[in-house]
């Protein structure tokens, strides 16, 4: 590891380049990395791994903790930039890190707020009216199953049929 901007060293908890590793072995035993889906990571799937090995990939989201200090978190949205010479080899490698920490840490407060009102709620995409989410007031109230309503468009599942002013509603909506 050759070269760490401030913003780079920071998203790490750390100082100074060195604080990284010299090395991707180095950096394996200062930082652990998880992909945000949970999946294990390989011998050749770690993000270093793979822009090392000259693949192009972008908008990778993993979670980072210091191994000496796992409490500390940070979640990164990684993409890397592969140049190459004339043969085509790879000369330059980058990884390009975002710290989407905020994003995923707001995300979470609302999952668990969601899931635990008791109030029926509903989260419905504008784009194409469908079911996104529900919580257990919902369904109770409504008495469908999760699996019935979500994916389901709503005219589907028309919650507002014989509401005294559906058609304002629904104009609303879109």
């Amino acid at each position: 590891i050759t070269y760490a901007n401030p913003a780079a060293l920071a998203m790490h908890g750390v100082a100074a380049l060195d604080d990284l590793g010299e090395t991707v072995s180095e950096y394996r035993r200062n930082f652990v990395v998880h992909y945000r889906n949970h999946h294990e990571i390989g011998p050749v799937q770690h993000p270093l791994d793979r822009v090392l090995a000259g693949e192009r990939f972008h908008d990778a989201v993993v979670e980072v903790r210091q191994a000496r200090n796992p409490e500390h978190v940070w979640m990164h949205r990684i993409r890397n930039i592969v140049t190459t010479d004339e043969k085509g080899r790879p000369s330059a490698l980058a990884l390009i890190l975002q710290d989407v920490s905020d994003r995923y840490e707001a995300e979470a407060r609302f999952e668990a707020m969601f899931r635990a009102n008791p109030a029926p709620a509903i989260v419905c995409r504008l784009a194409d009216l469908r079911y996104v989410k529900v919580n257990r007031g919902f369904l109770d109230l409504t008495g469908y199953e999760r699996d019935d309503v979500l994916g389901r468009s709503f005219s589907q599942i028309d919650l507002l049929t014989g509401a005294e002013h559906r058609a304002q509603a629904i104009e609303h909506l879109h």
